[in-house]
């Protein structure tokens, strides 16, 4: 646990997510600390899951209650598979 924004955030980094086709995606997940469950957010880039965090709403939504988490699209940074643009997102996301 640490605190963010004023607040006690449990963190999990790195977490690999399977998608229907068995290719892992890598996420990181924030939300309030104690029991859910939490309503979410997912947040997806080509760009990398930590890339301009401060920019996303994150300091926002977890307040509120929210779980946030950002992910790495296939094929990009720490998730497997192969980048080919647009084809994969509507299904992995």
């Amino acid at each position: 646990m640490t605190e963010m924004f004023g607040m006690d955030v449990t963190v999990e980094e790195n977490v690999m997510i399977p998608m229907r086709d068995g290719v892992q995606l890598q996420c990181d997940i924030y939300r309030p600390a104690g029991p859910g469950p939490f309503p979410t957010l997912l947040t997806r880039s080509p760009y990398g899951r930590t890339t301009g965090r401060e920019g996303t709403g994150i300091d926002f939504w977890l307040p509120l209650g929210y779980a946030y988490v950002t992910q790495d699209c296939r094929g990009r940074f720490g998730s497997e598979g192969d980048y080919t643009p647009h084809l994969y997102e509507g299904p992995d996301g």
